[in-house]
């Protein structure tokens, strides 16, 4: 997980100039270093997806997307969840 963070932060300091999507799933931490990220780097994230893949209580969301509009975070089980045809 630390490196993890790591990597996006080097690529968030690489290329000042890009947004970014974050794609990820629950399975591991991805919710909350995604969150975290997008709470010091609000103006350059423009979305967060994560796939549920265990069943997560939804309280785990909102703590990690904590002060993150809701319409930036994203979690679904299959693409069709996000409208996708």
């Amino acid at each position: 997980t630390t490196l993890f963070r790591s990597l996006i932060e080097d690529l968030a300091q690489r290329f000042p100039q890009r947004c970014f999507v974050l794609v990820g799933n629950s399975a591991e931490k991805d919710p909350e270093i995604y969150g975290a990220f997008a709470r010091r780097h609000a103006n350059r994230t423009i979305d967060i997806y994560i796939r549920e893949m265990t069943d997560s209580p939804d309280s785990r969301y909102h703590k990690a997307f904590a002060q993150i509009d809701h319409v930036h975070w994203h979690v679904f089980r299959t693409v069709f969840d996000l409208g996708v045809r």
